[in-house]
């Protein structure tokens, strides 16, 4: 059963709210996303795309959608404020699989899961050396998964409290999910400047 629809002030198009970003006017004016949707207030709604998101920001749109006066300053660095939003639920997803101990890093150990069909979700780091992206990529396919690119291995590493980390490997089908449905709209966010 589909939940509550919301219209997107970009494209005008209906969907799923919880499918959609969501844009609060505080009392004085200020701009906040709100991306677990529960600020009270008047809200608009955006596609996660960067057109849709780029065409909400502005400050007429909001003007009649918030039904309060909103300034072209107030929308300023807005996309990159979403973009490091969305960044940041990536790394969230990775660390609640961390917490649930569903998530496993190291290349070694994360080479043996993908073998035995553990991993539900790939992560490699961006600056992974050539040979382990190769290795890692094939042990993937092998068992139909899609790795995805996503941060630094210094970042991966601080997610586990070490130096370097260059994979990650989600065990969990319901955290993996999570983590692809985050990492979707950081990357399409992304990929659209």
């Amino acid at each position: 059963m589909p939940g509550p629809q919301r219209t997107c002030i970009a494209c005008r198009s209906s969907h799923d709210k919880k499918r959609l970003f969501r844009l609060v006017a505080a009392p004085d004016g200020t701009l906040v996303w709100d991306l677990k949707q529960k600020l009270p207030g008047r809200g608009t709604y955006s596609c996660p795309t960067l057109k849709c998101v780029t065409r909400s920001l502005q400050a007429k749109k909001l003007t009649h959608h918030l039904r309060q006066p909103i300034e072209d300053a107030a929308t300023d660095g807005k996309v990159q404020e979403l973009i490091a939003l969305c960044r940041q639920n990536v790394f969230n997803s990775i660390k609640i699989g961390i917490k649930a101990r569903k998530a496993h890093s190291g290349h070694t150990r994360v080479c043996s899961m993908l073998t035995r069909g553990d991993v539900q979700a790939l992560i490699l780091a961006s600056d992974i050396s050539a040979s382990r992206q190769h290795e890692l990529q094939q042990l993937a396919e092998a068992k139909q998964l899609v790795p995805n690119i996503f941060a630094t291995c210094r970042e991966l590493g601080e997610l586990f409290g070490v130096e370097s980390r260059s994979a990650v490997a989600l065990c969990d089908q319901g955290i993996a999910q999570l983590f692809i449905h985050q990492f979707g709209l950081y990357r399409t966010m992304k990929e659209g400047l």
